[in-house]
């Protein structure tokens, strides 16, 4: 999880090489060169695979997942360059599967289908994959083309709809106008 956000100069200032900068700064390593989300995840699937973390089983496959505040990480490419960078941090002939990245939204969208037992980790995830790189769409269209490809209507995330139902009505409560003033 990070919950870093790119400065509005890199996302708006049309300066590639400023986004560059931002994105490594934010997701990769910091300006003293220590890792950030992609390298400390690349860090850990090594010692997961090299069994310097101990699990329960040992897993044949491992999924990376970078879950973010930013919602730029929707954007088309945006996961794919973060993998290419992934990739680079993790080194090659490893059981690590290519590195996922989401925004929170899209995070709680998945979990209302996994909840309803509609689909699984592993089937979102590995139809994204083509190879050892990710798809560049965002995992938001990438678990509409899976439900869609299945027949399946989308569920919603019961749990997120009664909180905010919750607080429109007390927002309604407060600021609603008063009869005959």
């Amino acid at each position: 999880m990070k919950s870093s956000l790119l400065t509005e100069g890199a996302k708006r200032g049309g300066d590639r090489a400023a986004f560059e900068r931002d994105v490594y700064r934010k997701f990769v390593r910091n300006e003293r060169g220590e890792p950030k989300g992609v390298a400390q995840l690349a860090k850990s699937c090594k010692a997961i695979e090299n069994k310097i973390v101990r699990t329960t089983i040992a897993p044949m496959r491992i999924y990376p997942v970078l879950v973010a505040d930013e919602p730029a990480v929707e954007v088309p490419c945006f996961n794919l360059h973060l993998n290419e960078i992934f990739k680079s941090e993790l080194g090659g002939g490893s059981h690590v599967r290519p590195l996922s990245v989401m925004s929170i939204n899209e995070f709680e969208e998945i979990l209302a289908h996994v909840s309803a037992t509609v689909l699984t980790w592993v089937d979102l995830l590995d139809s994204r994959f083509d190879n050892e790189s990710v798809s560049p769409l965002s995992v938001h269209q990438g678990l509409y083309n899976w439900l869609r490809s299945k027949g399946i209507q989308s569920v919603r995330n019961e749990s997120r709809r009664a909180k905010f139902e919750k607080a429109a009505a007390g927002i309604m409560r407060r600021y609603q106008p008063k009869e005959g003033g």
